[in-house]
């Protein structure tokens, strides 16, 4: 008698985390050269992405919907690689 195979059985899953590490959302406190750079990102959402993942990355704007400086040019990077991928 032969034994079944296991089936592999794709889900949707996702992982969501903020471009502060620190914090959920804006955080005066933090540091910019804490904020997740560009390859942190990219590197997190090819490897969710290959994974059948998706990946939510929360930019935490400013009480007035500014998005600080490290999260805007980590996202302008990102979507440059994006652009041409």
């Amino acid at each position: 008698m032969r034994s079944k195979l296991p089936v592999l059985e794709l889900r949707k899953w996702e992982s969501s985390e903020g471009s502060d590490p620190y914090s959920y959302g804006y955080n005066q406190g933090t540091p910019d050269e804490n904020y997740r750079n560009a390859t942190y990102i990219l590197h997190s959402l090819v490897d969710i992405v290959l994974k059948n993942g998706n990946y939510l990355i929360d930019i935490g704007p400013t009480a007035n919907g500014t998005i600080v400086f490290p999260s805007r040019s980590s996202l302008l990077k990102v979507g440059e690689w994006l652009k041409f991928a």
